[in-house]
């Protein structure tokens, strides 16, 4: 595996790296791994939910943050709208409205993957297998199938469960972790209800299909997928990267005046506030980089280059800081 850390080498300057979901904001993310790198950090693993499942792919693979974040900011995000096959059918909003029902999304989401199987493929990268970690030191009571670089995190709507690619993929699913298509793993955990169509997971164990959706349905932050299991201290740190968009106390907030309203609030609430919770535990804050991205909504494919940038400059001060704090 190319650019795998000598994590036997220098351990102070490794680190293993948990990204939140984010949408369009995936720069920011690759904003603080700049600042990380540039610091002399190597990554070891890498967890991501969502856009933050494409970012830790891609470095996980070995691509160099500068590199990711010229990828991310150049692309043509409107090349990510592949529209469904019924709304390809160009009936306007009724084509629109039917592919939300019928389809279950208004974009079919196979662009994304296309555009993350090519960056991947650059890389030598198709499969899990190519993403195996050696890792002498880890966790003796790792399981052989968590022996990952890279763990991303998805929603399984039809079991009702989070499922962890490719950790659970031969206990839940029957399907041999090595052979998965990384690419499909991030389509799955990017895959945001109603605005991409589900990924269907056919079980190898029962031969049913499962409808897989954006892993921040589940767990947006996965905070402690990487907690030692032996009672040892951790080697080297994980860093959390979170994208906060609550407004502070002190802004006004829109008053819950109908019940579309009311129930978009405890939808967000079930998803969010443990996660805000657990993010402010001492244990937890003092190793976690935050990026103000409430500026930018996640599922806005329109931002410009502009915006772009500048989510990736605010994710680079934000890491530059928390280094600067981290040696005070």
């Amino acid at each position: 595996m190319q650019n795998q850390p000598d994590v036997e080498g220098d351990p102070s300057r490794v680190c293993d790296l948990v990204l939140e979901g984010g949408g369009v904001k995936g720069a920011a993310l690759i904003g603080v791994a700049v600042a990380l790198e540039e610091a002399g950090y190597r990554f070891n693993r890498l967890a991501g939910t969502s856009v933050g499942a494409l970012v830790a792919a891609l470095l996980g693979s070995g691509m160099p943050a500068r590199r990711a974040a010229d990828l991310v900011i150049s692309l043509d995000f409107q090349r990510l709208l592949d529209p469904t096959r019924v709304e390809a059918a160009h009936l306007g909003w009724l084509g629109r409205a039917l592919s939300d029902a019928i389809d279950l999304g208004l974009y079919q989401g196979d662009a994304l993957r296309d555009a993350a199987e090519e960056a991947l493929g650059e890389l030598g990268v198709r499969t899990f297998s190519e993403l195996r970690l050696v890792d002498p030191g880890a966790d003796p009571n790792l399981p052989a199938d968590h022996r990952y670089r890279v763990v991303m995190v998805t929603s399984d709507i039809t079991r009702e469960l989070m499922v962890r690619v490719p950790w659970d993929l031969r206990r839940r699913y029957g399907i041999e972790p090595d052979s998965f298509p990384v690419a499909v793993a991030v389509q799955m955990s990017t895959a945001v209800p109603f605005f991409y169509t589900p990924v269907r997971l056919r079980s190898e164990l029962t031969g049913q299909e499962s409808l897989m959706v954006d892993g921040g349905l589940t767990s947006g932050f996965p905070l402690h997928i990487f907690e030692r299991t032996d009672g040892k201290p951790p080697r080297w740190p994980t860093f959390q990267v979170g994208l906060v968009s609550t407004p502070p106390a002190t802004h006004p907030v829109a008053e819950i005046s109908s019940r579309p309203a009311f129930l978009r609030g405890v939808v967000h609430t079930a998803l969010h506030g443990r996660l805000n919770a657990e993010r402010d535990e001492p244990k937890m804050a003092s190793r976690t980089i935050t990026v103000d991205t409430s500026y930018v909504a996640s599922t806005d494919l329109s931002i410009g280059r502009e915006t772009r940038r500048r989510l990736f400059d605010d994710g680079h001060e934000a890491g530059v800081r928390f280094l600067e704090s981290l040696n005070a």
